[in-house]
């Protein structure tokens, strides 16, 4: 076999060549005449081409129709959603958001408070049922409070008798705290004394018991009536029990209004 054979050993000096080094390869007609291998000088056939199918007009225009059916179908359909498209908006709102100033803030105003009116009769409501004490007491409690008071305003509206007798009530009671003025106070100017005792009736009578108006009414109407009898006899001065009287007038109805507060509120008021 000749030196040029691709499967002889490589000869002493090519054993040193690297890798990838440039090496000289003869054509191969040159091989077959060194070789004398005729299989080495025939040229590889050509790959005949394929011969050209017929064309058919019908299937091209097929082809057509839905090439053209397909670009109108890309053109209708909406744009494609792509998450990066829908986050990078939201970033740039995000960060004009975060640039702008604060709004300042609105502060609605508070609405003007309503007057509450209470109806009458025994389906109507009472002002104590809005006090912090009314509301700390059981279910069943309360339940038995509205029932008496509801009662209490039906008996109000449709029962004259019961007015007149509560009017009474506290008619006497006036006179009893100013009965006892006179005995525990100094006794000083009694007419003044009964003059405002009457008066204070009258007041009290119209209104509910109460352990704060009560006295009020009470003090007022004697001072009231102390300086008419004063301006009637001509004294110019304040008379000096009137400092102990007014203490123990004060005391007298303030139990008065305190107990007549205490069974209103309880239900057992039945007048």
């Amino acid at each position: 076999m000749a030196d040029t054979d691709d499967w002889q050993p490589l000869a002493p000096d090519q054993l040193a060549a690297h890798p990838g080094e440039f090496a000289s390869v003869a054509p191969r007609d040159l091989r077959a005449e060194a070789t004398g291998d005729p299989l080495a000088a025939v040229p590889p056939k050509a790959v005949p081409a394929a011969a050209a199918a017929p064309r058919d007009p019908a299937a091209e225009a097929a082809a057509e129709a839905a090439l053209a059916a397909l670009r109108a179908k890309l053109q209708a359909a909406p744009p494609p959603r792509s998450l990066l498209a829908e986050v990078r908006p939201k970033r740039r709102r995000a960060s004009r958001v975060a640039a702008e100033p604060p709004a300042a803030a609105v502060v609605d105003a508070a609405p003007p408070a309503l007057a509450i009116e209470y109806a009458a009769g025994a389906d109507g409501r009472d002002p104590r049922e809005e006090e912090g004490w009314f509301l700390a007491l059981p279910a069943a409690e309360q339940a038995r409070l509205r029932g008496q008071w509801g009662l209490k305003r039906e008996l109000l509206v449709t029962d004259g008798g019961k007015q007149a007798r509560i009017r009474r009530r506290r008619f006497g009671a006036a006179m009893v705290v100013f009965a006892g003025l006179w005995l525990l106070g100094t006794g000083a100017m009694w007419h003044v004394t009964l003059g405002a005792g009457v008066v204070t009736g009258i007041c009290w009578g119209r209104l509910w018991p109460n352990r704060l108006r009560d006295p009020v009414v009470a003090f007022g109407c004697y001072v009231g009536v102390l300086l008419v009898a004063m301006a009637a006899n001509a004294i110019d001065r304040l008379p000096p029990a009137m400092v102990l009287d007014s203490m123990v007038l004060v005391a007298l109805a303030t139990l008065v209004g305190f107990d007549g507060e205490i069974r209103r509120n309880g239900g057992f008021d039945d007048g």
